[in-house]
């Protein structure tokens, strides 16, 4: 019987992993980078990052960076489900588990959730059901700028 424990490494996964580890690095850092938001928010673009960094730029510097930032490891996302395919999508969750049963809707869905948010997991559902790549970066980066100027709105109202 050959079992084997580590399958096949994809590669794709790099720079999600090197970015993780430079998220990880900059949310440790945050009492030395405190007073920087900017490279706080470079390093980890987390709400509450974005937030201060959003209260000392104007719109446009901010949106640009911020959804720059948010987006380098979208592509690698999106390749990693299209490689995949469905059947990996089952271990992300519920919804993971319901898109990778056949069914006719799938493909609105996983559109309806990278329009909503792009995340890494909206990503890969989205490459998994075979969403043309035009439509995915076309929503992915609206979705993103969206996000950052509701992120700058509102930052700039509280604070």
């Amino acid at each position: 019987m050959n079992t084997t424990l580590i399958k096949k490494f994809d590669r794709t996964a790099l720079p999600i992993m090197a970015m993780s580890g430079v998220s990880f690095i900059g949310t440790a850092c945050t009492p030395l980078l405190l007073g920087n938001p900017l490279a706080l928010m470079l390093l980890s673009p987390r709400i509450i990052f974005m937030g201060l960094a959003a209260g000392q730029m104007s719109l446009i510097p901010f949106v640009l960076l911020a959804s720059l930032r948010l987006s380098v490891t979208d592509p690698f996302h999106f390749l990693l489900g299209r490689r995949h395919g469905p059947k990996q999508m089952m271990k992300l969750g519920r919804i993971g588990r319901w898109m990778a049963k056949p069914g006719t809707h799938h493909k609105t869905v996983a559109i309806g959730l990278l329009a909503f948010r792009p995340i890494g997991r909206h990503l890969m559902w989205a490459g998994a059901q075979n969403v043309r790549d035009r439509w995915v970066v076309a929503i992915d980066v609206v979705s993103t700028i969206v996000y950052c100027v509701i992120v700058h709105k509102t930052a700039k109202r509280i604070l």
